[in-house]
């Protein structure tokens, strides 16, 4: 009897850009905005654009993250929202995986690790969605 070969991601996907904004405190930005930063500063530490972008993972619950990629001009084949507390991306860094492997690589995803709940703290304003 053959053994199959197990399946694995692993060497199929790879961290290329970091970005951490700058600003602990932004009451004159909206969290949309500053995620954008962010975003846009990842992907140019990997000599990305957002043109390039084919994934997006945020843990921002409900359909937040449809009205991101909107916002960014965005229309990736894979979105993933998931929201299991802290532990958010480290779950999302293994669907980030299994999905660029599933698509044959298309295209660069990104993951933003977001703070929500405390950025509408200190900006007064109302989060978008309570996790």
């Amino acid at each position: 009897m053959e053994v199959p070969e197990p399946r694995t991601v692993s060497r199929k996907a790879a961290i290329a850009g970091v970005y951490e904004h700058p600003a602990r405190f932004v009451p004159d930005k909206t969290m949309f905005q500053i995620m954008a930063e962010s975003a846009r500063g990842a992907l140019a530490d990997a000599g990305l654009t957002i043109k390039d972008v084919d994934g997006v993972f945020c843990a921002l619950g409900g359909m937040s993250i449809v009205t991101f990629c909107d916002y960014m001009n965005l229309t990736p084949n894979y979105v993933d929202s998931t929201a299991v507390g802290g532990a958010s991306f480290v779950a999302q860094t293994t669907h980030a995986a299994a999905a660029i492997n599933a698509m044959g690589n298309r295209g660069p995803t990104f993951m933003l690790f977001f703070r929500e709940a405390r950025w509408a703290a200190r900006s007064g304003q109302e989060p978008v969605c309570q996790n």
